[in-house]
């Protein structure tokens, strides 16, 4: 059962961040067709405009979203499974909630190009490709290797379970 939900929860990632990788290109085309000047009776560029705004949206609502929430769901199974309680895990989750941000990002972005008039610039296209497949990189990385991080000092909080609680109630003002 445990490899199975291996398979799932692997096959939801790689389709998860190919998504994170592949959507930018997408919004930076899709910035390019909108910042074309107008030409009179321009149907054509309209309409491959509008595939390409629904290729956008489709991608991210039927498949980008639900593979990230597999991914995410069978993890959690696999945590429960497994009972991982080891440092590199820790810093594995830190990296899948810069994922986590980074799907939220492209999300707000193929919104707000599905609007007439928006940009994508080149730089942000380098940067949201570049984050993803960095902190993809980064995730398979420390997810196949589980280094020892015992000469990491990490403060004796954040060891104890339950200390995210503690340290938020300090921060949070309405306490």
């Amino acid at each position: 059962m445990i490899a199975f939900v291996k398979l799932i929860h692997i096959a939801a990632v790689a389709i998860w961040v190919g998504g994170l990788i592949a959507l930018p290109a997408c919004h930076r085309r899709l910035g390019q067709l909108q910042a074309r000047p107008r030409v009179q009776g321009g149907h054509e560029m309209d309409a491959s405009e509008q595939r390409l705004r629904d290729a956008a949206r489709f991608a991210y609502v039927a498949i980008v979203s639900p593979a990230a929430f597999v991914a995410v769901t069978t993890g959690i199974v696999l945590i429960f499974q497994g009972g991982v309680v080891d440092p590199w895990f820790a810093v594995k989750l830190a990296f899948i909630v810069v994922l986590v941000v980074a799907h939220s990002l492209a999300g707000q972005t193929t919104a707000r190009l599905s609007g007439k008039g928006s940009a994508y610039p080149a730089w942000r296209y380098v940067g949201a490709t570049g984050l993803a497949g960095a902190i993809t990189l980064a995730t398979v990385a420390v997810s196949l290797s589980k280094p020892s991080l015992d000469g990491v000092s990490i403060p004796p909080a954040l060891r104890e379970p339950g200390a995210l609680k503690t340290i938020v109630e300090r921060v949070i003002p309405w306490r």
